[in-house]
């Protein structure tokens, strides 16, 4: 957003919010002359188009203030645009409105304020987390997938400085381009190895908002991961990180086979277990990442890398003899030895089967997916050595299936399946950047995560809500929806609630 200048007089603008109990918030913003400034929190995350301070404090019970200090050049009478992160707004001319927040959760609340009848505004962002509405549903959102992104990371990291809360002290960040997905389908294991969030940015330069979470949670002279080449993330991405006092260590190979590569050998330090997911599509490498942080393929505290595969084939001869090299002998495998490898989806499934042992004919992976309809298991012996496979009939059956094999004592019908869980995530199925960085906090709670559509339970995901996760006199559940009513509907979250609130 632009910022127009008027060489007038010049005034601050403090915004703040306040979440009682019942998830009820009062937001108000005010001129400078009404009152003191506020005093910044580690909360503070910025302004895309301005350097503010915005700030939020979170008290016992879900008590929160809020507070942005945006500066413009305006004078006259101002408007106030308050978007709320939950896809609900508010537009008027009075700075006070009351809001009331439907669920718990971290959200990108945003104040814009501008001069009435003119284009020249400015704009304050912060994360408002509401922890009290009685419900067992959580939904992290921005009003894109940047502030998504944030939300995400204010939800399970601490600030630099440490706090009181539960969150953990992150000792390094992964960042990703937010504009494509090829480089970062290998990242998530990286995230919980390196113990940092999985944050998006834009291609050419920082994006604002995730700058200030990196600066909040990480303190100078840590390691900021770049995934991908120059085209992925730019020298100048780059060197605002540098600039900002942080050592900055690029993992990109010509292409995203090489870059996934380079995460496995250097990144996570040649882990002994790998898990194989097509890098053509996104969908089975984002059910991939809480799978490679969980304890059967994690050894010697490092998690299984994400190698891609370039459909039914590997892209060359070194990738398909790394993941040879990881095969379990049959005369070592037991329970619950670590399985070496695993593919995700038919693609995988067929990759992984030809560099096991050349066969004839062609492996179908549209075939294996047909036969995976209902979710399919395989554990394979090839000349002594076995792998793994789980296989879906589309992307929402796989992800499910992902989730029973590596959370549970697993049975091909999902109804023979009991609660295994205390949380699991949702995010869309159609788009990567929610899937990313909630799947990265997912897989640092080692938790699964499940996929859907926008605007209903495609049947392996309506399988996994109704049978696996479905609360019966076993644990508490937490649903965690990553990403705002764009992604997934304000209608599934009404349903989650009538399953787990």
């Amino acid at each position: 957003m632009g910022v127009g200048v008027r060489r007038s007089a010049f005034f601050t603008v403090l915004a703040a919010a306040t979440v009682a109990a019942g998830g009820s918030v009062t937001t108000s913003a005010a001129s400078a002359a009404d009152g003191p400034t506020p005093p910044p929190c580690p909360t503070a995350l910025g302004t895309p188009s301005q350097a503010v301070n915005v700030a939020a404090t979170v008290a016992s019970g879900g008590a929160a203030t809020i507070t942005a200090q945006p500066a413009t050049t305006q004078q006259g009478s101002l408007r106030y645009h308050f978007a709320f992160g939950d896809g609900s707004t508010a537009d008027q001319t009075s700075p006070t409105v009351v809001h009331h927040y439907g669920y718990n959760g971290s959200l990108g609340l945003q104040v814009t304020v501008s001069g009435a009848g003119d284009a020249s505004m400015t704009s304050a962002t912060c994360m408002v987390f509401v922890d009290g509405v009685k419900n067992s549903v959580h939904r992290y959102a921005g009003d894109d997938r940047y502030l998504t992104s944030a939300a995400v990371s204010q939800w399970v990291w601490a600030d630099a400085s440490g706090d009181t809360t539960q969150r953990r002290q992150a000792k390094s960040v992964v960042l990703a381009s937010g504009a494509g997905f090829a480089d970062a389908l290998a990242g998530v294991p990286l995230a919980e190895y390196r113990q940092g969030p999985l944050l998006l940015s834009e291609p050419a330069t920082l994006t604002k908002t995730t700058e200030n979470e990196i600066k909040r949670i990480l303190p100078r002279g840590s390691t900021v991961y770049l995934l991908g080449g120059t085209s992925a993330l730019a020298p100048a991405v780059e060197s605002q990180l540098v600039l900002d006092g942080y050592t900055v260590t690029r993992y990109g190979g010509a292409d995203r086979y090489k870059t996934a590569m380079q995460i496995a050998t250097k990144g996570l330090d040649n882990p002994a277990s790998v898990i194989v997911a097509t890098g053509t599509g996104f969908a089975d490498a984002l059910a991939a990442g809480p799978v490679a942080t969980s304890d059967d393929f994690t050894v010697d505290g490092k998690p299984a890398a994400i190698i891609l595969s370039d459909g039914i084939v590997f892209p060359d001869a070194e990738t398909a003899q790394y993941v040879r090299s990881r095969f379990v002998p049959s005369s070592s495998l037991t329970s619950p030895e670590p399985k070496g490898v695993m593919a995700i989806g038919g693609p995988a499934y067929c990759a992984v089967t030809y560099a096991a042992a050349p066969i004839s004919g062609k492996c179908d992976a549209k075939g294996m997916s047909l036969l995976g309809d209902h979710g399919l298991n395989i554990a394979n012996d090839y000349h002594g050595h076995f792998y793994f496979a789980v296989i879906g009939g589309n992307r929402y059956r796989t992800a499910a299936e992902v989730a029973y094999y590596t959370h549970h004592n697993v049975s091909a019908d999902p109804a023979l399946n009991t609660p295994f869980s205390d949380r699991f995530g949702l995010a869309s199925g159609t788009d990567f950047p929610d899937a990313l960085t909630g799947g990265a906090a997912m897989a640092t709670l080692h938790s699964p995560i499940l996929l859907t559509a926008r605007d209903y339970f495609p049947d392996g995901t309506a399988d996994a809500l109704s049978h696996g996760f479905k609360p019966t006199s076993g644990p508490t559940y937490e649903a965690d929806i990553f990403g705002g009513p764009a992604a997934i509907a304000p209608e599934l979250e009404q349903q989650l609630h009538g399953i787990y609130g």
